[in-house]
């Protein structure tokens, strides 16, 4: 698009006019921009991630809330340090993340993050990681 914008701005500098503009070029161009676009992610737009620390604290707040303990699951050797950056990514990239703030501000205690969600088999893993590691075992 950039282009197009530098291609007009020399044509009317030069004192030609608008039709004279190579808008073949510049349309299929821009048409191959939103269509690689359009295409990568399976056929999703991609849109920016959100912010680091904030969706950090939503993960927190939503392990807390569906009863997930993920310093439990790092004593017992389930979660390390590479899987929580990969969780606090994936919450980073979904589409959910608005009506996830509201959903935790009015939810206490539920038995599973909503089904949105893009870490809700990791949550509910961990939660039977931390039910298994506090059973008694016979």
């Amino acid at each position: 698009m950039r282009e197009l914008a530098e291609q007009t701005g020399r044509f009317v500098a030069r004192g030609r006019t608008a039709r004279e503009v190579p808008k073949r070029r510049s349309l299929r161009t821009a048409h191959a921009w939103r269509t690689c676009l359009s295409t990568v992610g399976g056929g999703r737009v991609m849109k920016p991630l959100g912010n680091e620390r904030r969706h950090y604290w939503l993960l927190k707040r939503m392990a807390q809330t569906t009863g997930a303990d993920p310093v439990a699951a790092r004593a017992n050797g389930y979660l390390d340090c590479a899987d929580w950056s990969r969780m606090v990514q994936r919450c980073r990239g979904c589409a959910w993340r608005d009506a996830c703030d509201r959903w935790l501000a009015e939810t206490t205690a539920a038995p599973a993050a909503p089904k949105p969600c893009r870490n809700r088999a990791a949550l509910a893993l961990m939660k039977l990681d931390a039910q298994l590691s506090a059973a008694p075992v016979s």
